[in-house]
Formats: structure tokens, C-alpha cells, sequence
């Protein structure tokens, strides 16, 4: 609460607006998948979400792992499309059958992708550079 010392208006002001709380998600969002192993489509996917300080590995590579290579929180983030809801079946599978101790989490990335109003990884780029380096 402000009060105008002129006119003598209190003003309300809301505890966090709505940009702040975009900002303070999406840097939660990017802390925790950073906390895991993420496995992404393809090579793009790898190098934009490399581009904004999170490590990934693709499809692929995640299915040629060795056992020995352990993942305690896995992140299983794919594009919003047909190709990507089939690419995440396959890996849930896979993780299932290699890594059964393992916490497998496919809504993390779906909901950063949904916050950003975004369907690719390979679009979250530039959307997220701007609302991190605008500090709301």
C-alpha cells in the first residue's frame, strides 16, 4: 500500500505481479530441470535448451546409454505434437525398462513449453532470454 503525499490517495498495490510470477516460474522451471537429466527430441532441442544453461541429451543417446550411467530424476521433455507425444512414450519405456528406480517426469517440460505459449523446444529460445534479462 502507497500513499500519494500530494493528493493524499492510497494506492493498493498487489504483492507480485503477473510478470513477476512468470519470471519467478520460469526460473524454477529451469532450476529444477537442470536438477535431473533431461532427454530432448534432437539436436536442436539440445542446443537451445544448452543456450539457456540447462544439459540435455537426445532420444537417441538416452537409448544407447550404459547401464552403469544412472539417472536419479529423469526429465522427459518433448515438442507438443503428435511425433513428440509418440517420442515420449518411447522413452518413459525405455527409462521404465533401464532405469526402474527412477522418477521419470514428463510434466515439467510440458508446462514450461505451455507457460511460454509454445509448441518446440527450439522456439523457447528468444521468449525466455526476455523475460530472464527483463528481471521481472
Amino acid at each position: 500500500m502507497l500513499m500519494c503525499t500530494r493528493c493524499k490517495v492510497v494506492i493498493l498495490v498487489p504483492g507480485k505481479s503477473v510478470a513477476d510470477k512468470r519470471y519467478n516460474t520460469i526460473k524454477h522451471i529451469m532450476d529444477t530441470l537442470s536438477s535431473g537429466e533431461v532427454v530432448v527430441e534432437g539436436k536442436h532441442d539440445v542446443r537451445t535448451l544448452s543456450r539457456l544453461g540447462i544439459s540435455s541429451i537426445t532420444i537417441g543417446s538416452f537409448g544407447k546409454m550404459q547401464g552403469d550411467a544412472k539417472p536419479v530424476h529423469l526429465f522427459i521433455m518433448m515438442d507438443l505434437d503428435k511425433g513428440g507425444s509418440i517420442k515420449e512414450c518411447e522413452a518413459v519405456s525405455l527409462a521404465m525398462e533401464r532405469y526402474p528406480n527412477c522418477t521419470i517426469d514428463t510434466e515439467t517440460g510440458k508446462r514450461f513449453l505451455k507457460m511460454l505459449n509454445l509448441t518446440s523446444i527450439e522456439q523457447a529460445y528468444c521468449p525466455v532470454r526476455e523475460i530472464i534479462e527483463s528481471g521481472v
